[in-house]
């Protein structure tokens, strides 16, 4: 939910509990932890959002990629920097924008939650869950629309990490990755990318990461 995500994210920034969660004062988290709530994002992140409704998929874009492309970055950790934690929110970018502006991957998507809502197999005939499984494909749409409208931050941010020799190995492999998305998005979406002029910048990152001899994954 909203709600759900805006506290992981809270943790990843702060890596304490936010007030209200407990009547205990605020405990710490380890960096394990963080990185382990991450790994609880990205989970969610490759099932279908929205339940049917377009307005929730729109406003659970809102909500995410603005935060977590902040953290990615390190604009908001401050001295306490975590690499490993920001490679983790690359890795949710990824991992949800590849779910919403890919089609191969948004009907796969589809095809393991209609499964999961009807109980049935394509060969199948529908089961109860026809209704949910009919919205839930409406949504697509709108959530290919939503991940688009941030096509050009992510790619921005990835640039950023990718050209930049100083930063961690385990940022620029994660930024690696949401390039990868985006230019396994559909011509839709590079459109956006190419229109403002993101694409060749993006293009322009990989090649000076591509290079590198510190990181052989990149």
């Amino acid at each position: 939910s909203l709600r759900d995500a805006e506290s992981f994210f809270f943790f990843l920034r702060k890596g304490t509990q936010p007030k209200g969660v407990n009547d205990d004062s605020p405990q710490p988290f380890s960096e394990h932890q963080r990185v382990a709530l991450a790994d609880v994002l990205i989970s969610a992140c490759r099932r279908p959002v929205g339940d049917g409704d377009p307005a929730s998929v729109k406003a659970f874009a809102d909500a995410t990629y603005p935060k977590l492309l902040r953290h990615a970055s390190g604009d908001t950790f401050g001295e306490t920097d975590s690499v490993h934690a920001r490679a983790g929110c690359f890795r949710v970018c990824m991992v949800a924008f590849a779910r919403d502006a890919t089609s191969a991957t948004q009907e796969e998507g589809t095809r393991k939650h209609t499964q999961s809502v009807s109980g049935s197999t394509p060969d199948m005939k529908p089961g109860p869950g026809k209704a949910a499984i009919t919205a839930q494909t409406k949504t697509q749409k709108a959530a290919r629309a939503a991940a688009t409208s941030y096509a050009t931050a992510l790619a921005v941010a990835a640039s950023k990490a990718l050209s930049d020799a100083a930063e961690h190995s385990s940022v620029r492999l994660a930024a690696a990755g949401v390039a990868t998305a985006l230019l396994a998005a559909d011509d839709s979406v590079l459109r956006v990318l190419q229109e403002q002029g993101s694409l060749e910048m993006l293009q322009d990152a990989l090649r000076a990461a591509a290079v590198a001899t510190d990181e052989p994954g990149l």
